[in-house]
């Protein structure tokens, strides 16, 4: 079990959100941004959050500390480097803006069943959120020498690395990712409980 309190939070919110035609992060549901929602569930969690985006001016409403990738257009992997790079903490609990409808639970249960030396991530039932789940901040310069080489796709990291994959298919509707105006659309009918 790892405790909050020794962990950083990292809301990754850098994506070109080239689908959706806009910042995702940015939109709206029932009155607050997918960016906001994930935040204030994190400050219920961890004592120490921090924001990985190019664009970190957009994001100040938060009142977060605010870092850019250090390697420029490398991808998601690229926000979780910078986030281990500016972790203080042994351990980083890393999820994305566009997954609104996560909850505290879902968090803490992550932490709870986290493996102290392995990426611990979750799978809904089909597929693997990457991010969504704890890293060791040790891993920073594995995953930039990667990055140096071009190899860029989490998943493939973490399947040529190996990693620990909590069963969360009972959570599958809340693991939910909104990246275009469908989804979007579809998420603002949705109440927040479900």
């Amino acid at each position: 079990m790892l405790h909050p309190t020794n962990l950083t939070a990292a809301l990754l919110a850098g994506g070109k959100s080239s689908r959706m035609g806009t910042d995702q992060a940015l939109l709206t549901i029932n009155g607050a941004t997918l960016i906001g929602r994930i935040a204030d569930v994190l400050k219920r969690v961890f004592d120490r959050v921090i924001v990985i985006a190019d664009r970190g001016e957009r994001y100040a409403f938060l009142q977060f500390p605010c870092y850019p990738d250090i390697v420029h257009d490398a991808g998601p992997l690229a926000g979780i480097h910078s986030a281990l790079a500016h972790s203080a903490t042994g351990h980083v609990f890393i999820v994305s803006c566009d997954t609104p409808f996560v909850s505290e639970a879902m968090i803490r249960e992550v932490l709870a069943r986290a493996h102290k030396h392995a990426v611990t991530i979750v799978s809904d039932g089909m597929r693997t959120h990457s991010l969504f789940g704890v890293y060791p901040t040790a891993l920073r310069t594995e995953i930039e020498q990667s990055l140096l080489v071009g190899k860029r796709s989490v998943s493939g990291w973490l399947e040529a690395r190996g990693m620990e994959v909590l069963d969360f298919s009972r959570f599958a509707a809340r693991l939910e990712n909104i990246n275009t105006p469908e989804e979007w659309e579809k998420a603002k009918s949705r109440r927040s409980d479900e």
